[in-house]
């Protein structure tokens, strides 16, 4: 598995819109993600670097693994 080092909540929000997520509200610094395939809500906060259990947090949500994501984060 590989480590997650300074990935920013905006690359992650990338990474949700590649999935098929669209933003649906804002309210402080977290962005709201919805999915026509999921009933339930991705908060992404926007911090220049998300802390590793949001992001794995995040990770799962989306349905990915580690790898898989940074991957995607590299396209």
């Amino acid at each position: 598995m590989s480590r997650l080092n300074n990935v920013s909540g905006r690359q992650a929000m990338r990474v949700a819109e590649q999935r098929g997520w669209r933003l649906d509200r804002v309210r402080g610094d977290h962005y709201i993600y919805k999915s026509a395939n999921e009933r339930r809500s991705l908060p992404v906060p926007d911090h220049r670097e998300l802390a590793e259990g949001t992001l794995r947090a995040i990770i799962r949500s989306l349905g990915l693994t580690v790898d898989e994501f940074l991957a995607a984060l590299k396209q």
